[in-house]
């Protein structure tokens, strides 16, 4: 998936309780944007602006070996477990959009391109999936997405209708 409906999806099923969505939200986006932010802006520094899928090439070794600890379930369930320690169970939940990222990765990525080794560093084991960026995946996430949060938008403000009349 891009790295924005992660934070979408996240947001959606791990956010519902009342001032977590931000977290999830954003719980969502750091698998991602802690390996490709940094790298995104070496390149711009360095004048290496590339529209549409960047050649594998172009990444340094740093970015696979963060890539694949970011991706990890393993090191998801490490990180989860020292957030429940130290900051509880509320942001705990929310923290569960990034194992949910990376289920969500798991099918979405080829061999090709940054397969996910969801076991890392356990074992390299990934699947070949159906990358994000075909157009049946793309069209099938972006329209669920729109329905769910058009579902609960709209049970939200049902629900805020009702207590108005009362």
């Amino acid at each position: 998936m891009d790295v924005l409906t992660h934070g979408l999806w996240g947001g959606l099923f791990c956010g519902k309780k009342k001032g977590l969505f931000k977290y999830a939200v954003i719980f969502g986006l750091l698998p991602d944007l802690i390996v490709f932010l940094p790298h995104t802006i070496m390149e711009l520094v360095m004048g290496n602006v590339v529209m549409g899928k960047p050649a594998l090439e172009s990444f340094d070794h740093w970015v696979f070996v963060l890539y694949n600890f970011t991706h990890s379930l393993v090191v998801a369930a490490i990180l989860w477990t020292m957030i429940r320690k130290i900051w509880g169970k509320e942001i705990s939940i929310a923290f569960l959009a990034w194992p949910l990222h990376i289920l969500m990765d798991i099918p979405t990525h080829s061999a090709d391109f940054f397969p996910t080794k969801f076991l890392y560093p356990l074992s390299h084991l990934h699947i070949d999936g159906v990358g994000w960026s075909h157009p049946y995946i793309l069209a099938t996430n972006y329209t669920l997405l729109v329905l769910l949060y058009g579902v609960h938008l709209y049970k939200n403000k049902r629900r805020s209708y009702r207590k108005t009349e009362v």
